[in-house]
């Protein structure tokens, strides 16, 4: 019946909204963080979002 679909388990809408605006800040700081030529902010955001989503995966496997 449920053959070649993936359950992905239930995404509630607050996990969604966090990981867009974390998206776009991260986006922003990336951009003026590039406009500086400041590596240690660039490299420091994009550890942040990794973190950030990797905390969120686990948060979101937790409950299936």
């Amino acid at each position: 019946m449920n053959q070649g679909r993936m359950n992905l388990g239930r995404v509630r809408p607050q996990i969604l909204v966090a990981i867009i605006c974390a998206t776009i800040f991260s986006c922003l700081a990336l951009w003026i963080g590039m406009l500086m030529a400041a590596t240690e902010i660039v490299t420091a955001v994009i550890g942040g979002i990794f973190g950030f989503l990797g905390g969120v995966s686990l948060k979101v496997l937790e409950n299936e």
